[in-house]
């Protein structure tokens, strides 16, 4: 690593970067480079824009009109799952997915160090779970950006995305996703991060966090919560730990629970329960309670 470019493998002579270094996306795009290639031969633009040195970032490219041909580095070859691209990407390496709804039998699972970038945004990049399964399972400081996930669903939790061990998921929407017991739309533990994401209109449906649900940790950073119902922490519902800074919650709901469920209706917009954290500079505005907490519940 020198002056923060991050060499990883210079010891053997790989002078590659991982996508993190400032040098990553930030040369001169210049018009001799589309169809040539870097000194590894990959192409010179992987990437929205080149890289600054010799080498590129290697970039797994996903498309609907892809022919998923290996190694699948230009659009015509790209891939059409996007599993199969993450499971082919290298540590620091890339994953760019391009316009279109993609769904699959599963729930695209990132275990390392990728990023998985929706490249136009998430107004433009869908994962449907055809509410059979969650779009994504983010571990181990794997990176999402740039995607609209819904039609989620779990039996268990986590409807729309799962993130924990560092992860981080921002620039994203959940929508229209549910679990049967926690975290309707998001499910974070341990130090995943969300930030300035949209989850809206996901339901826990026979327990709690139908927004958001913490376990001993993760934290919301300027995110929209909005429209979210469970039976308790109709927006964000935060189990030993949570945290959420300069977000708006609005317009969530803790409801009456499901039949033989005696203990419901709190925390419409958030609840804790035997938790720590913080909840700092956010707006919690018309949310509704079906017992007490219209706001905010704590435990």
């Amino acid at each position: 690593n020198r002056n923060g470019v991050l060499f990883p493998r210079k010891i053997g002579g790989n002078y590659r970067i991982l996508f993190p270094s400032p040098c990553w996306e930030t040369g001169a795009g210049l018009g001799w480079m589309p169809g040539e290639e870097d000194l590894a031969g990959l192409p010179r633009l992987c990437g929205l824009l080149p890289d600054m040195g010799a080498y590129e970032v290697p970039v797994r490219l996903v498309s609907k009109t892809g022919s998923s041909t290996p190694p699948i580095p230009t659009w015509p070859t790209a891939a059409t799952n996007i599993q199969r691209a993450v499971d082919e990407a290298d540590y620091g390496e890339a994953v760019f997915v391009t316009n279109g709804s993609y769904s699959a039998a599963s729930d695209v699972v990132v275990t390392q160090f990728v990023l998985v970038r929706g490249v136009n945004g998430a107004g433009a990049t869908f994962v449907n779970g055809g509410n059979a399964h969650r779009g994504f399972t983010i571990l181990t400081n794997a990176i999402l950006e740039g995607f609209c996930v819904t039609n989620g669903y779990s039996t268990g939790n986590a409807g729309g995305l799962y993130g924990s061990g560092g992860g981080l998921i921002q620039d994203c929407v959940v929508t229209r996703c549910a679990a049967s017991n926690f975290g309707g739309g998001v499910f974070l533990s341990g130090t995943a991060l969300v930030q300035r994401c949209t989850i809206a209109g996901n339901t826990a449906l026979r327990y709690d966090g139908g927004g958001v649900y913490f376990e001993n940790g993760g934290l919301l950073l300027n995110c929209l919560v909005v429209s979210n119902a469970a039976r308790k922490g109709g927006g964000a519902f935060g189990y030993q730990k949570i945290g959420a800074r300069n977000c708006v919650f609005a317009w969530n709901a803790a409801t009456n629970a499901p039949a033989g469920e005696a203990d419901r209706g709190d925390g419409g917009g958030i609840l804790g329960y035997l938790a720590t954290g913080v909840v700092e500079n956010c707006t919690i505005t018309r949310n509704t309670a079906y017992r007490d907490g219209g706001g905010a519940y704590v435990n």
